[in-house]
């Protein structure tokens, strides 16, 4: 018998492969034993990270009694990886999570790949340095356009991340390495246009049903508050949790038991029936 693939998080890799043609890499952690499931939450990450940058939380999680699906989105190594900007419409994308679930049981012009594939070790550092080392000046902060490149083209900058060990720094560019490049990753930076032609006529009212909860870093230069507080208004049944004091974008990083403390208790108020549609 062979010895099932292990995921970066630790955890048995799976492959869901569904009616698109794609295929997305998955682990499905479930409750110690002993553990009641309460409810299973499905953990999306962004760009450039993986289901490997859930690992500070997973454990904390799972003892609460939650399920956790965590897949590498499309795009991602280990998932399908088209080069098509088409593929990652959000809507496409949000049927194809909805189609991964039962398996278990249940930047962004051209030249920007070329830019990023050439530096990839010094762009996960700048990527993952924290709202502390943008502050001091380590590193630049990075939401004006011209910047992540212009920094990238110097080859006298350097900034080491205080969020990543060693150990985790190497496991993920050997993630990203094993992929096609950035190209596919940074397909979801090239949707807007099409995502407003398949959503533009779905319902603005998001499931007011459905309890949603947003956590908010104090220093997030991906996500301005501004872009936060305008969510806030649109979003009904929404409790806000404000991160105090300086944190940066990567909030389950730089507060890794915080972040863990804050969606475990919040799940753990609502009994299973608060979850069924």
């Amino acid at each position: 018998m062979s010895t099932p693939e292990l995921h970066p998080l630790g955890h048995e890799s799976k492959v869901a492969h569904l009616s698109t043609g794609h295929h997305y890499r998955y682990v499905d952690i479930h409750p110690p034993k002993g553990v009641t499931t309460i409810v299973t939450a499905l953990l999306l990450h962004g760009f450039p990270d993986s289901a490997y940058g859930w690992r500070h939380q997973v454990k904390g999680w799972s003892a609460r009694g939650i399920r956790l699906i965590i897949p590498d989105m499309l795009g991602y190594h280990g998932s399908s990886q088209p080069t098509d900007p088409e593929q990652y419409a959000m809507k496409r994308l949000s049927d194809e999570l909805e189609e991964l679930l039962p398996v278990p049981g249940l930047l962004c012009l051209p030249e920007s790949t070329t830019v990023i594939d050439a530096n990839v070790d010094r762009f996960v550092n700048l990527m993952y340095t924290s709202a502390k080392q943008v502050v001091t000046g380590e590193c630049p902060s990075i939401e004006k356009t011209g910047v992540i490149e212009g920094w990238l083209k110097d080859e006298t900058k350097s900034v080491t991340s205080e969020l990543l060990s060693k150990e985790e720094l190497n496991t993920m560019l050997s993630e990203i390495k094993a992929g096609v490049g950035f190209g596919a990753m940074l397909n979801y930076y090239r949707t807007r246009k099409i995502n407003h032609e398949l959503e533009k006529d779905l319902p603005q009212d998001i499931r007011p049903d459905i309890p949603k909860l947003m956590v908010i870093p104090s220093a997030d230069v991906a996500v301005p508050t501004t872009m936060s507080v305008n969510a806030e208004k649109n979003l009904k049944n929404t409790e806000i949790v404000w991160i105090e004091g300086l944190c940066g974008h990567w909030v389950q990083l730089e507060r890794p038991e915080e972040s863990e403390r804050i969606v475990g208790e919040w799940v753990e108020r609502f009994s299973a029936k608060d979850w069924v549609p």
